[in-house]
């Protein structure tokens, strides 16, 4: 008993272990068996006899169906952002990239010839920006301009203008039909990539934030992270991500809008639910299955889908629920009758299982009190910030000690997190408006952050906004250096005006396009003597790319 509970030395330990295995050295490994994806034999006897019989797909379309399984995946993506830089962002991608690729031909190497490379618009899927077309790995290597077409397609990925997805994984938040105004639930959400497809719908009116929001929710909790990382590219005010057994998620509620001293439960307007099906269609993308399906790996949940050779995809199971009436356990006070109340059978809600938590401790949420918290008061002034602007939507992650970050949220996500952080495991929420810069030069400790400038945009005054010219937003994009930003002396006089009496500090730059819609908002800093911009290198390759201007210091753009 007393051995077994003792304290271990981990290096002493460690090095018994070494001298144990010397002694009685073990086996070598098995050689890898594994193939390149190149070298299989896509094919399988028991999977075809399977589905055969199982009769998903019908007997005349039975070889276009095997066809397309031996095909690799195309590359499907979609482009992101306001509706004028995705605008912007496209005609890009036409003019600049598929252009080069209308005389590109590549082999296809199951049907032995070459096929034109054609980029496909996704008919059902919104505005038109989600595109797909054929391409590997080995093409890229091969080929310059789709070498060029993948390093943009990485480039704008990591800077949030693009999002790299299959096409049927899209299908699911279309279907939802996602508003403003929806209160949203991804249950399983990670990685993330519906759940950012759930953000931009809620954010389809562009000229205020949404009355609703996205819990993105994930029973992994180190998956949850991938959830962060994601609402950082998307900068919404109205995202909170939670790590529970989606099975098992508590009673949620909110406060109610006919009293406010009161709370009712919280409904959700829309529920995604990505579960766990046969997996089958992953033969496109994992060539590898081939070798070792069976019948056991399909019997699960394989009825209604989407075939792979219907548009060229992967395959994909998608069902969508209507709730037209409340469940036995959900009737309201209202509902409820004297008939009702003497019915001694009642139906109870189902047994809950015990909640299980893990993973990191995360640090509180703590929100702002008013107009009187401590550091506002000098923030307000600073950036002129209108009086309809709620002081009580900031939060900061610690309770004693100096504010470093201050993220803003949606009044709603603010009242979810207050009324359920007791019993709702809370990963992350908000987005990072405001940065501690303690610069002896600044009479506010705080600037600004670009992932929060579009959430506070609308409240921030004339006084600390620059509407610079499109070659004085080049001249700060291209000389990004921190330790030697540009002279106020090399902008044009139109911008030399505009700042000689701006206080140093943080500072809005605005660019707007006299030709188009494009409109660009970026943190900048306005120096003794100098400009800048405060924008990480992927978001400063994006906006010199949506200039016209040029960017290729920032990264190799030749074939290789």
């Amino acid at each position: 008993m007393g051995r077994k509970n003792r304290n271990v030395n981990k290096f002493a330990q460690r090095k018994r272990d070494q001298k144990e295995k010397a002694k009685n050295p073990q086996d070598k490994p098995a050689a890898d068996t594994r193939k390149h994806y190149e070298d299989i034999i896509r094919e399988n006897a028991a999977f075809e006899e399977y589905y055969k019989t199982q009769k998903v797909c019908p007997e005349e379309e039975w070889s276009d169906f095997m066809s397309s399984l031996k095909e690799n995946l195309p590359t499907a993506f979609r482009i992101t952002g306001s509706k004028a830089e995705a605008a912007a962002l496209l005609n890009i991608v036409k003019s600049e990239y598929f252009s080069q690729l209308l005389n590109v031909k590549i082999k296809n190497e199951e049907k032995g010839e070459e096929e034109e490379i054609k980029p496909v618009s996704l008919p059902w899927y919104p505005g038109g920006i989600a595109w797909q077309l054929r391409l590997s790995r080995t093409d890229i290597r091969r080929n310059e301009p789709l070498y060029k077409l993948h390093n943009f397609l990485v480039a704008e990925t990591a800077a949030g203008g693009v999002s790299r997805q299959e096409a049927v994984s899209m299908i699911p938040p279309v279907v939802l039909k996602v508003e403003p105004h929806h209160k949203v639930l991804d249950m399983c959400a990670a990685p993330g990539s519906k759940t950012a497809q759930l953000i931009e719908f809620l954010h389809a009116d562009e000229d205020k934030v949404p009355s609703g929001f996205v819990m993105a929710n994930d029973v992994d909790n180190s998956r949850c992270y991938m959830l962060v990382h994601q609402a950082k590219r998307l900068n919404s005010p109205c995202i909170l991500i939670t790590n529970h057994d989606s099975a098992l998620m508590p009673a949620l509620v909110t406060t109610d809008n006919k009293d406010p001293t009161k709370t009712k439960p919280l409904k959700f307007d829309r529920i995604l639910c990505d579960v766990p099906c046969s997996g089958d269609a992953t033969l496109r993308k994992n060539p590898d299955i081939w070798l070792k399906w069976s019948t056991g790996n399909g019997n699960n949940l394989h009825g209604i889908r989407i075939l792979p050779h219907h548009q060229d995809t992967g395959g994909f199971f998608v069902a969508v629920f209507e709730k037209t009436g409340l469940l036995p356990w959900e009737k309201t006070v209202e509902e409820k009758t004297e008939k009702e109340t003497e019915v001694k059978e009642d139906k109870k809600e189902p047994p809950q299982k015990r909640r299980r938590m893990g993973g990191y401790r995360e640090d509180p949420f703590v929100f702002f009190s008013g107009d009187d918290e401590d550091v506002f008061p000098s923030i307000k002034e600073y950036y002129d910030l209108k009086e309809d602007f709620d002081s009580k939507c900031l939060l900061t992650r610690c309770y004693v000690g100096k504010k470093k970050n201050i993220y803003l949220v949606s009044s709603i996500v603010k009242d979810v997190v207050q009324k359920n952080e007791a019993n709702l495991k809370i990963i992350n929420t908000g987005v990072k408006t405001f940065v501690r810069c303690d610069n002896k030069n600044m009479t506010c400790p705080f600037r600004l952050s670009q992932e929060g400038l579009q959430s506070i945009l609308q409240y921030i005054g004339a006084v600390r906004r620059v509407n610079i010219l499109k070659q004085d937003l080049i001249l700060v994009l291209q000389n990004d250096n921190p330790s030697n930003p540009p002279d106020i002396k090399l902008f044009t006089e139109h911008t030399q005006n505009l700042v000689k009496d701006l206080a140093t500090g943080s500072c809005v730059l605005q660019y707007q396009d006299t030709e188009s819609n494009l409109k660009l908002t970026l943190v900048g800093w306005r120096g003794v003597h100098s400009l800048r911009a405060y924008t990480a290198t992927p978001d400063t390759v994006h906006y010199l790319r949506l200039l016209g201007a040029d960017y290729s210091k920032y990264g190799n753009t030749k074939h290789s």
